[in-house]
Order: structure tokens, then C-alpha cells, then sequence
């Protein structure tokens, strides 16, 4: 117990030796952060489970600023050397985190071996890069990245986009239905109280995953990127979503909501599937997708589009066409996107 202990206070006096000469920094996110100490079993990001491994030496025992995995701001408000980990291997959902650190003047530091930061794929394991930073500086942090050695660390909201703080004297809202949930588009009120409702969480969720083509593996069922309409022409919403993994796209029907029909669309199998594994070639170009109605047409709801992007930087992105929403016929690149 003595020794144990005796390592716990070394490893805090060594942390606070790090953080007595390291950088303040500020980070524009709207989660939680705050200083910890790296060391085995010490949780990484505000927003997730991952904890540390056993650590390089020069690593071990420095300040480590926990933050979410999902990216942020940062500003320099003291000098100081501060060190970062990011993947060595670029997972294709994510961007190139490396290199985005060594263009905004991160150097590799060769004396830490490549390590395994949490998990077993080949993406979660770190490179180190550091750099001595200046009050004043300001860079930008992709998904993921882990940053050591801070001596103080604080966090502020993202300021206001310029229509909130600066609004125009007149707004125009003939474009579509509104909704009124803040004063931005109100220019006077009263007599009347703005009441929250909290909603109910259900117990399990409305979408699960399915197996049944034996096609993909995982865990999830979510509309990513926009595909959930209410059609009045038939009187149901109409939902295209994510089916337990990136690459595999699936249509459902309901009335209210909340029961849904999966439609066997003759693609995969009796599946709910829109395209087949050729059209999705084998979940590489299929990554991500908006399907919206035509609201130029006669009736927007006879003529559906989805866009569809593939994972990475910069790729070519693809238009489909339907006059069902259940088939979809390519109509070509629409460009690309970054």
C-alpha cells in the first residue's frame, strides 16, 4: 500500500512539474475539459471510456487535458511546450489529424515509439508531435487528438455567428415554415410565456440494427445525415438511415413515428436495402448521405433525390434520382466535396 501510494504522489508531483512550466490554453467547445495527469488507466476524452495504457516514459506523468474526441478550438493564452498524439494511420472516417497538426507547426518528436493509445485498431495508435506555442495562437483540432503538458486549461463557447449577434433589420421568412423556438426571428412579444417541454426517453429504441443479409456487421441504427421526411402524399414519414455500419443504407415507413415497415426492395435479398453491394461497392464509396424532395416539381414528393458522399477529404460525390423513393437511379457526379 506504502509504495503504491508513494507512486501515486510521484506521479502527481511530476504531473504538476509539467504543468508549472507548460502553456494555458483555452478551448472553444461546448463540452466540459480539465487537467489530469497521464498515466495508465487515466480517461482520455470527456465524452467517451477510452483510458490510457501503460505510457512511453517521457509521457508518463505529464498533465493531460481531457477534452472531447469530437475536435475544438484552441487559444494560446500563455507560452509553453505542448505535446499531441494523433493516429498514425488515417481511419478513413476521420480526417488526416497529423498532418493537419504539422501544418500548423507540430513537429514529430522521434524519440516516443508509436503506441497503442486505446483499443486494438491500427487507427488508435499514436503518433507524438509537439511544438512550443505562443500566447496569441490559435489552431483548429480535428477528430481525435489527445494534447499533453498544459498548465492550465479553461474552456468558452463558440462565439455567435454574425446573423445572431449582428441581425439584418429585416428578415425574410417567405421561404418556408418557421420555427419559432428563440427571439431571433420575433420582434416583439407579450402576454405570453415560452414554456420547455421535456421529452420522454423510451426504454429501447425505435430502430434496431439488423443481420438478416449476413452483408455487415456493427451495432447502430441512425439516420446520420438527413433522411427523415413526412410525406403528405402518402401520409406516413419516410425514413432512409444507416443500418449498422457506414456504407449500408436502408429505407422504413411509418405512420406515426414510432411503428415502422421495412419494405423488401428487392435490392438484397427480402431486405429493406436501397442499393446492392455493387452499387455500394462494398461500403468504400458510399460514406455518407442527404435525401431531400424536389420542391421544384409539381409534386415534390414524386421526385426524390439522395447525394451521396464517400468517405475522406476531398471525393467525388454522386446524385440518384426516384420518383418512389424506394428506387434509385444514378444521374452523375455532382462534384466534389472537401
Amino acid at each position: 500500500m506504502k509504495k503504491q501510494l508513494f507512486g501515486v504522489v510521484a506521479c502527481l508531483s511530476l504531473a504538476a512539474a509539467w504543468a508549472a512550466n507548460g502553456p494555458k490554453l483555452n478551448l472553444v467547445t461546448g463540452e466540459n475539459v480539465k487537467l489530469s495527469v497521464f498515466r495508465e488507466g487515466a480517461q482520455l476524452f470527456s465524452n467517451r471510456p477510452y483510458r490510457a495504457p501503460k505510457l512511453p516514459s517521457l509521457l508518463d506523468g505529464q498533465s493531460l487535458v481531457v477534452a472531447p474526441i469530437d475536435g475544438f478550438q484552441i487559444d494560446c493564452l500563455k507560452d509553453g511546450r505542448l505535446y499531441a498524439l494523433a493516429p498514425e494511420t488515417n481511419y478513413w472516417k476521420d480526417t488526416k489529424v497529423g498532418e493537419a497538426l504539422v501544418k500548423q507547426g507540430f513537429e514529430r518528436v522521434a524519440d516516443v515509439p508509436v503506441f497503442q493509445l486505446f483499443g486494438k485498431n491500427p487507427w488508435e495508435r499514436v503518433v507524438t508531435y509537439r511544438k512550443d506555442v505562443r500566447a496569441g495562437e490559435h489552431f483548429n483540432v480535428a477528430k481525435w487528438a489527445v494534447f499533453l503538458g498544459a498548465g492550465a486549461v479553461e474552456r468558452s463557447d463558440a462565439p455567435l455567428p454574425p446573423y445572431l449577434s449582428n441581425p439584418p433589420a429585416r428578415i425574410d421568412i417567405d421561404g418556408g415554415r418557421q420555427l419559432f423556438v428563440d427571439d431571433y426571428l420575433i420582434e416583439s412579444k407579450s402576454g405570453i410565456v415560452r414554456h420547455w417541454n421535456s421529452p420522454a426517453k423510451l426504454e429501447s429504441p425505435i430502430l434496431r440494427p439488423t443481420r438478416e443479409d449476413g452483408t455487415r456487421v456493427g451495432g447502430c441504427a441512425v439516420a446520420t445525415d438527413g433522411g427523415l421526411w413526412w410525406d403528405p402524399t402518402i401520409g406516413k414519414y419516410r425514413l432512409w438511415y444507416e443500418d449498422n455500419w457506414a456504407g449500408n443504407m436502408r429505407y422504413a415507413e411509418s405512420k406515426d413515428g414510432m411503428q415502422w415497415e421495412f419494405p423488401d426492395l428487392g435490392k438484397v435479398k427480402v431486405t429493406n436495402r436501397v442499393f446492392d453491394d455493387t452499387e455500394e461497392k462494398c461500403n468504400h464509396d458510399l460514406d455518407s448521405w442527404s435525401v431531400w424532395p424536389n420542391y421544384t416539381a409539381t409534386n415534390p414528393y414524386a421526385d426524390w433525390k439522395i447525394f451521396t458522399s464517400a468517405p475522406g477529404r476531398l471525393t467525388p460525390d454522386t446524385l440518384y434520382g426516384s420518383s418512389d423513393g424506394r428506387s434509385f437511379t444514378r444521374i452523375g457526379v455532382a462534384g466534389w466535396t472537401n
